[in-house]
């Protein structure tokens, strides 16, 4: 608050001495003006200053013992039960009021609910990758049998083959006159 008032008188001896004592400049209105709203600015901003600083002081007098608590809850609710007694000292730790706990309570149920079903899902989930792993197993394995069952046609077409053809030969080895 100092430093401001001797801004200030800073300031006005600049403008006596500037206008009034050596005359370099004409004091009018637009001078006058000019200085007005320089003073002001220059005040202003130490003002403005003034909310960043802190008061200082070596004596300091504790008038009331008191802290502000603030709740970390999502929503306002009601207090059910105030549980200490008034003007007896708090320890750290102790327990001072005790909230409506229901819409919390009930929340929490709601999750848990919540979480077991997405577990309970995932088992499903994981489940029904099984089956799909088995099903794909067993339709590779009706595959090959399939792609056995077809060399096994290819392998009886030949042996029919070769049956007719030893046929042939059998037939052929009595000799008839022409």
């Amino acid at each position: 608050m100092l430093f401001g008032i001797l801004l200030a008188a800073g300031f006005i001896l600049f403008v006596w001495l500037v206008f009034f004592k050596f005359k370099w400049l004409k004091f009018s209105v637009a001078w006058a003006l000019v200085s007005v709203f320089i003073f002001l600015h220059v005040l202003f901003i130490f003002m403005i200053g003034l909310r960043f600083m802190t008061p200082y002081s070596t004596v300091v007098r504790v008038i009331q013992h008191t802290i502000q608590l603030t709740p970390r809850l999502s929503e306002p609710t009601l207090v059910t039960a105030v549980l200490v007694e008034p003007d007896v000292p708090v320890k750290k730790g102790q327990p001072l009021f005790q909230f409506d706990r229901r819409p919390y309570e009930y929340n929490v149920q709601q999750f848990e609910a919540q979480f077991a079903q997405a577990k309970q899902n995932v088992q499903i989930l994981k489940a029904d990758i099984d089956v799909a792993v088995q099903t794909l197993a067993k339709t590779k394995s009706e595959a090959i049998f399939a792609k056995y069952q077809q060399k096994l046609a290819t392998s009886v077409a030949a042996v029919e083959a070769e049956l007719a053809q030893a046929r042939y030969y059998l037939d052929n080895t009595t000799m008839v006159s022409p």
